[in-house]
Formats: structure tokens, sequence, C-alpha cells
């Protein structure tokens, strides 16, 4: 049984590792293009920020009450991932959006 939890703990901090470099590879495909309009506007917002709700809850879980740190650290890899979706998603990078308000830079068709 001991080999087993060891094996298991080896493979929480694999998967860990993976979402890690998974999420880094997805933010550094965007992050070269968050100055583009069309690369901004492709990005939902609204799933973003449902990704951040839903994720802080388990963070606060994992980190704080019942403490499990590849629990609390897959988390956390997915909180970091939203929040840079959010602002690059908002166009905080775009210079044509550069001193408009939220309301005048709606991604209308």
């Amino acid at each position: 049984m001991k080999r087993f939890l060891a094996l298991n703990e080896m493979l929480l901090g694999l998967s860990v590792a993976i979402a890690a470099v998974s999420d880094y590879l997805i933010i550094n495909k965007l992050w070269s293009r968050r100055m583009k309009k069309d690369v901004t506007e492709s990005l939902s917002i609204s799933a973003a920020l449902l990704g951040l709700a839903t994720g802080l809850p388990f963070f606060i879980e994992y980190a704080f009450v019942h403490p499990s740190w590849a629990a609390a650290g897959k988390a956390a890899v997915g909180i970091v991932t939203g929040v840079v979706f959010v602002l690059i998603g908002t166009g905080l990078w775009v210079m044509e959006f550069r001193g408009q308000s939220f309301s005048a830079c709606s991604h209308e068709p």
C-alpha cells in the first residue's frame, strides 16, 4: 500500500507539472499576439470569469481548509491562466482600445 501511495503522490506531482506546462504553452501562444484586436475578440471573457469563479473555491478548499498541495497547485495554475485570459480578452494591450471605456470596446460585429 505504501508503494501505491508513493506512486500516486508522484503521479499527482507529474499531473500538476503537465497542467502547468500545458497552460504555459497556451498562454505563450496568445501572449505573443496579445496586441491584436482579433485575438482579444476571439477569447471569451465570460468563460474565463466562470473558470475563475469555479476555481477559486477549490483553491481555498485545498490550500486552507483541507490542505492538498497537488489539488491547490492545479487550482492555482487554472486561476493564473484564467486571469491571463481575462486580461488579454479585455484588450488591455490593444492600442486601438487605449483611452476607451469598456462600453466603447464592446466586441460587436
